[in-house]
């Protein structure tokens, strides 16, 4: 959504936002784990915001 694609950005968020600190349970994974995660899972990852994307359009009807 707010176009953060580098795991060091996205660990800066897992410290500073709120909504990601709720998400992620208060979890704070360093940008190694998020930069393997992402290695490893693509296409779940594309399956979750394809479904959110889903779930976005119906809502908006």
């Amino acid at each position: 959504m707010n176009r953060m694609r580098s795991s060091r950005h996205l660990e800066k968020e897992c410290h500073r936002n709120l909504e990601v600190i709720w998400l992620l349970k208060n979890l704070k994974p360093d940008h190694n784990t998020i930069a393997r995660f992402r290695k490893n899972n693509p296409k779940a990852i594309a399956r979750v915001f394809r479904a959110s994307v889903s779930i976005a359009k119906i809502l908006t009807l």
